[in-house]
């Protein structure tokens, strides 16, 4: 059977809505700026554009100081990964989660938008998913972030995936899209962000929607979950994926009067 897609909508906490209210100011103000001025602060808009996507993730991705939310975008993911690893356990079913954005900076960004304080330690996403996983109750064993693999040894990780030994990978679109072949027993697909690109969006889907997927000939559908959060850019960036593929069709075809 097909995949079932589901997009859980979050809402908004509150240091959230302070963090996207900064933002926007940010940009307000840059509007205000004469053309020499933003000539000057180039480069803003785009990094507004990077941090408000990684505020909807999980605010330690802007600075580790930050608390860790119950209610963030984080967490939810959290729980609905433990829920389908229970409900996929008889047959041994994976899943994949999707992320780009998954490290706070290094050092205080150049561009600094908000306090950063160097001296705590950097915030990995993956270890943090990982950890929250292992305490409920899944097997470390069972669970491999693909960016601490490389030739050989990732290519026995899938081995293991495949087979269901390992059940819960995590990597970005570069790592885990084109030429992973890890989808006999892929019971779920997680976006935690959406990817820049169409052709990204589909490759991760690709890892789970296709031929040799076991749940396809046991008759049951698998899952492609997207996690969007309310009042951020995360509640157009599927649509804006949609958008730009739609186009890009129109092109590819020579017809671009459907464009508005």
């Amino acid at each position: 059977k097909d995949g079932q897609m589901t997009n859980v909508v979050i809402e908004k906490n509150e240091d959230l809505e302070d963090v996207m209210d900064v933002l926007i100011k940010k940009l307000e103000a840059y509007n205000n700026m004469t053309g020499s001025e933003k000539r000057e602060w180039s480069a803003l808009p785009l990094v507004v554009f990077s941090r408000a996507k990684q505020a909807a993730i999980d605010l330690r991705l802007l600075n580790p100081s930050y608390e860790d939310n119950p209610n963030s975008k984080t967490n939810h993911v959290v729980r609905n990964v433990l829920k389908l690893y229970k409900e996929s356990t008889p047959d041994k079913g994976t899943q994949m989660i999707f992320c780009d954005s998954y490290q706070s900076p290094g050092e205080a960004p150049k561009m600094d938008l908000f306090d950063y304080d160097a001296d705590v330690p950097r915030f990995n996403l993956y270890e943090d998913i990982k950890q929250k996983l292992v305490e409920g109750g899944v097997p470390a064993s069972e669970i491999a972030i693909v960016n601490n693999y490389d030739g050989e040894r990732r290519k026995q990780l899938f081995e293991k995936v495949r087979n269901g030994d390992v059940r819960i990978l995590l990597g970005s679109t570069e790592k885990m899209g084109v030429g992973v072949n890890v989808q006999d027993r892929m019971y779920a697909l997680h976006h935690i962000d959406a990817p820049i690109r169409p052709m990204d969006f589909e490759q991760r889907n690709g890892r789970i929607l296709r031929q040799g997927n076991l749940y396809a000939t046991w008759g049951k559908p698998v899952n492609v979950v997207t996690y969007g959060v309310q009042g951020t850019l995360d509640a157009t960036a599927y649509d804006r994926l949609r958008i730009k593929q739609d186009f890009i069709n129109q092109m590819m075809k020579g017809d671009v009067s459907g464009r508005v």
